[in-house]
């Protein structure tokens, strides 16, 4: 099937063939008929308007042949969240429709600033997202002032029932604000224009009222504050149109679907430019025009909603070269191709000999991308493609946490070798799974790796190899600067990311454990709650910062500071190893301070170097017979155990007696007598 791509940065737009996406829970499989294009990456979330050709399980609010107007790609068939979808009332037609998700996201920032019944408001900029704006304030009761230099929008704007304010020719405007909102000023403003002929911010300050709003909307540029907003104590405001919330979207949409349909949103003049789908590009250069409104695509139109099924999953991509692989040359395939895989992983395995063969996403874009850069054969929508060629060796998942354990069990049992990103799995549960698939399969055959890359950094080794020559306890400190994230980020979610405890500090107990080089015997976990989280499935508050404390069997104590609360010009990872008189202190993986250890005194590198090269290759010669797993089983059993038990703590989650206890005589198997536990240790 057929995808745009366009990169505003780069100035390109590319019309590709992809594989058709594979439905998933939660989505609906749409074949797309028409859309809106505007300025920005046209990725996830631009305008689809089009018929369902089938709907999850947990999605039968939508039937087959159902209208829809959902946020997802410019492309002839795309999977939609269900949550971002909305069934398009029988008066709405899908010209009309197409402008629904950019009127929605308009409607959010009138939303969520609580505008009143009555407001003298104003709108400065009469492009698409200003004329929409303009509309949905007079549907909610507001009085509007439009301004711009354009007699053409501006004459728009005043069918829609707005006064209007032209730059060009007007000059005393504060002479017309005062007239329109009788000497008391604007309560609210909107800008929705980049147009450099004035300067939105200035009017926008000089006549909002004491106390009043600015809303910046779309891709405005946020203005910088001036003496005006301050002296007059403006509250500033922006919206996102490329982060959507995809709790409400659904609900807005149907707002915005419900004024179409009562007449109280007009589309019909907006629309200036229409294109076919195989002139994607010619549609994209009319962006540059500033006359431009709503530009339309339009898609083949196939009557019968199963046509979507004549789209292949799987494509193979044309490449520059492709020599056969040698004999000894490990295929790979990859399961997940987003900002990790591309930008180190693949990389990685290409460096290091090792022939790319086939990619599986979600995304066509991540897989696009990757085809292209790495010279990937095949891409595919369906991991099982990727699991089941007998061509492929290994198989490398770097997905969203919650898939990687049920793609370990099914790769290993397919005879595949498996790298995995951390973490493995999520719980006790899921962990669960993939042991049992470990217990299948000949460890001297097989290898299972974990993606614990920091102990293959080179300073890591290092400072390994001193501490091994001494026998006495050890103090081992962590301090990891590791940033905030937003509450609905999906690594809070504990169903999909498990939290960063799990998908993140796991990393930091790996790296504490391989350098005391003994098992963890007691662990303590004291957590700092951050506010209010709307994550989904999370408690009430967020628990990303953390005080986890390791006892290990050698008496030595591993503290990790896991926090999100630190200001980002202090480092982002820290290691203090205080043993018999001696320090060592690692900062950002680059530089290295050796206290007391002759001859040695300092090590750094050009760079951060956190062992994710290294790592691969170890993975390699492992495969290929030259030495053990790198991460043995046990170590990623022990290391996950601990991280679900600090997880658990920090969130207070009641545990029953009887999961308690399987937990603990679990953690104790592992690690009281690691060496005799299963074949992949």
């Amino acid at each position: 099937m057929k995808q745009v791509f366009h990169s505003p940065e780069k100035m390109a737009t590319v019309l590709a063939d992809v594989p058709c996406p594979v439905l998933e829970p939660g989505h609906v499989l749409v074949r797309n008929r028409a859309g809106v294009i505007s300025h920005g990456p046209q990725t996830a979330n631009a305008s689809c308007v089009g018929t369902v050709a089938a709907a999850s399980n947990d999605s039968q609010q939508f039937r087959l042949g159902d209208r829809v107007i959902g946020f997802g790609p410019h492309s002839e068939v795309a999977v939609l969240e269900a949550s971002r979808v909305a069934i398009i009332p029988t008066g709405v037609g899908d010209d009309a429709a197409a402008f629904a998700p950019i009127a929605a996201t308009v409607l959010r920032g009138i939303q969520s600033n609580a505008i009143q019944l009555g407001e003298s408001t104003a709108v400065i900029g009469m492009d698409l997202s200003g004329l929409l704006a303009v509309q949905l304030l007079k549907a909610s009761g507001c009085r509007v002032l439009s301004i711009d230099t354009s007699a053409q929008q501006l004459l728009l704007a005043e069918r829609f029932g707005a006064e209007t304010v032209n730059l060009a020719v007007e000059e005393d405007l504060q002479s017309c604000v005062d007239r329109f909102t009788r000497g008391a000023g604007i309560d609210t403003l909107l800008i929705s224009s980049a147009n450099h002929e004035f300067d939105a911010l200035a009017i926008a300050s000089s006549i909002t009222r004491v106390d009043g709003r600015i809303i910046v909307l779309n891709d405005t540029p946020k203005p910088s504050v001036n003496a005006d907003v301050t002296r007059k104590r403006v509250f500033f405001a922006g919206i996102d149109g490329h982060q959507p919330d995809s709790k409400t979207e659904s609900k807005s949409l149907q707002v915005v679907l419900d004024l179409m349909a009562a007449g109280s949103l007009r589309t019909d003049q907006l629309i200036t430019h229409r294109f076919p789908l195989e002139r994607a590009e010619d549609a994209f250069k009319v962006l540059g025009d500033t006359q431009h409104l709503g530009v339309l695509l339009d898609y083949p139109v196939e009557e019968s909603s199963e046509a979507t099924l004549t789209f292949s999953p799987t494509i193979r991509m044309p490449t520059t070269s492709s020599p056969r692989p040698r004999s000894s040359q490990l295929r790979v395939g990859f399961i997940g191709a987003g900002k990790t895989a591309r930008r180190i992983l693949m990389p990685a395995f290409k460096q290091h000999g090792a022939r790319l063969e086939a990619v599986a996403t979600f995304s066509a874009l991540s897989a696009f991308r990757a085809a292209r850069r790495f010279g990937i054969g095949v891409t595919t929508t369906d991991p099982q493609c990727v699991l089941h060629d007998p061509k492929i060796d290994v198989v490398v998942i770097a997905t969203r946490h919650h898939k990687h354990y049920r793609y370990v069990a099914e790769a290993l049992a397919a005879g595949k070798h498996v790298y995995v990103e951390n973490p493995v799995a999520l719980n006790q549960e899921q962990f669960q799974y993939v042991t049992d698939a470990v217990d299948r399969i000949d460890a001297s055959e097989q290898i299972l790796m974990v993606g614990f890359h920091r102990r293959f950094a080179q300073h890591s080794r290092r400072i390994a190899s001193l501490l091994e020559s001494r026998n006495d306890p050890k103090m081992l400190v962590m301090s990891v600067n590791a940033g905030s994230l937003k509450p609905n980020h999906w690594r809070h979610d504990l169903e999909i990311g498990g939290g960063r405890l799990i998908g993140e500090a796991s990393h930091f107990i790996d790296f504490v454990r391989f350098l005391c080089g003994h098992g963890i015997v007691d662990m303590n976990t004291v957590g700092l709650g951050q506010g209010s989280g709307n994550a989904a499935n999370s408690t009430d508050q967020v628990y990303d910062s953390a005080s986890i404390q390791l006892q290990f069997a050698d008496e030595s104590v591993g503290v990790i500071q896991f926090v999100s609360t630190g200001h980002p010009s202090f480092p982002q990872e820290r290691l203090e190893v205080f043993v018999g008189g001696r320090t060592v202190q690692l900062e950002n993986f680059r530089r290295v301070r050796m206290l007391g250890w002759k001859p040695f005194k300092h090590m750094k590198l050009w760079k951060p170097d956190k062992g994710h090269f290294r790592a691969v290759y170890e993975f390699i010669e492992a495969v290929r017979g030259h030495r053990a797993c790198p991460t043995p089983f046990h170590e990623v059993a022990e290391v996950a155990f601990a991280s679900f038990v600090a997880d658990a703590s920090v969130r207070r989650r009641p545990i029953s007696v009887e999961s308690e206890k399987a937990l603990d005589a679990a953690r104790r198997s592992f690690i009281e007598q690691p060496q005799e536990h299963r074949k992949a240790g």
